[in-house]
Parts: structure tokens; sequence; C-alpha cells
């Protein structure tokens, strides 16, 4: 939230908003009030609180604007404090081969935009499974769907079913730039961290070594890693040589 400063006074009403712009309306009304409200902060809400604690979701029911709805069949509604989620079976039209997938279509409760990944995790894990897969679709413009701050993940039903793309290196998660790479990370929360600066350099040695020997030769020489050379295992670190 962000203040912003209004001062009402005979025939005009000065509001000053935080970045200084001051703007006048005029009027007839002969008061004189100064107070100062809070407004909505035009940036992404998520900045403002991004660890807060992370509440389970749980069944609730299908409102628009304070009515309760009949939800078509197979449509279940859960909640938290921070998100809605419409849950359906789905499987393809007319292709009995396509895989049953799980529609999670989510909205923040605050009808703001979202963009958390680690929570779109959490309400995969949550509503489906932590072992099943799950993808948003990025379509063909000649399908595109844009019409509210609505999202989508459609998530394979079976648990160890998975795509034939992503990474194959177990899970890997660290807390911030164990290689001083340059790269940011936010917090994890407790428990969530699997990777040490040790682990962090063995699973990059491993990474680069099976995908670009090239780059971990120059890692290597710049001090980042210290794996020998992939070309070359016999290679002993320059920095270790008498």
């Amino acid at each position: 939230m962000s203040d912003v400063q209004i001062d009402v006074r005979i025939g005009v009403t000065i509001i000053t908003t935080p970045d200084g712009q001051r703007i006048r309306i005029f009027h007839d009304d002969p008061q004189v009030v100064t107070l100062s409200v809070q407004a909505p902060n035009m940036d992404h809400p998520e900045a403002e609180t991004p660890d807060r604690p992370w509440q389970p979701l749980r069944p609730a029911t299908g409102e628009w604007r304070g009515n309760r709805l009949e939800l078509p069949d197979g449509v279940e509604v859960f909640k938290n404090d921070l998100y809605t989620v419409h849950r359906t079976r789905y499987q393809w039209p007319g292709d009995a081969d396509a895989p049953v997938v799980i529609h999670l279509s989510i909205r923040r409760n605050d009808r703001h935009w979202a963009r958390d990944w680690r929570h779109f995790q959490k309400i995969k894990n949550e509503l489906v499974d932590p072992e099943c897969e799950g993808v948003e679709l990025y379509p063909a413009e000649s399908r595109l769907m844009d019409t509210s701050n609505q999202f989508h993940i459609w998530v394979l039903e079976r648990p160890g079913d998975r795509f034939p793309f992503g990474y194959e290196d177990g899970r890997v998660t660290m807390s911030n730039d164990l290689l001083n790479m340059g790269s940011r990370q936010r917090p994890l929360a407790e428990g969530e961290v699997t990777m040490g600066p040790e682990d962090a350099k063995h699973a990059v040695e491993g990474y680069l070594a099976k995908n670009d020997p090239g780059l971990l030769a120059k890692m290597r020489q710049a001090g980042i890693v210290n794996a020998p050379d992939p070309l070359n295992p016999n290679t002993t670190d320059p920095k270790k040589t008498p």
C-alpha cells in the first residue's frame, strides 16, 4: 500500500500521489479537510508478501457476487486465502486414446493477475498429486483464450506419467546463488532446500559434463567449479598443482 495525500479546499481538491504528481479537481464544496489514505499499490501484490505462509486449499462452493452457483457436473471448487481453483477431469473430445488430465482453473481472490510458480506447484500437488506432471499451454493464436486473470494447468491424471521433455536431474532446490554466477533466487521455506554449496557444484559439474563440456571447462578455469576437464579426466585442478 502507498500513502496518498488528499487536500479538500474551497473550490479545489488537490491529490498528491506517492511519486509527487499533483492532481487538481475543481468544485464548489466549501469544505476544508486534510486526510491521508492508503491507496492500492499498483505493483503486483505478490511482491508485498512473497513469503506469506501457505494456507491449504479447502473445498468450497461456487459463488458469483455473493450468490451461490450450481456448478456443472464434475466441477469442484477449492479455496484458500489467496486463490480459488476449479478442478475438472478432462479428456480431449472424440479421442479415446488421449490421456486423461485434470484441468485446474486458477484465479486470485482479489482478481489480480497471478504469476507465482511455487504457488501453482503447491496447487497442483494438493489438488492432484505431487508425482503428477502438469503444464501451462501457450496456444496457437487461432485458439487463444484471454478474457480475464484466470490461469490454467493441465495435469496428467496418473502419478508417474511424464512429458517427453523437462529436466532429468532429480529434485533440485537452492535458496540463493551458491555458485556466485549472478542469478537471483527468492528464499525457500525451511525444509525445502535440497542442495548446499558442494552439492550444487557437483550437480552443475555433472550436468555440464554431459551437456556442455566447453562451458564447464571455462567455469573450471574461472575457479567457479573445480572439476577435472571432462575431455581429459586426468587433468588436475590448476590451482592445486604445485
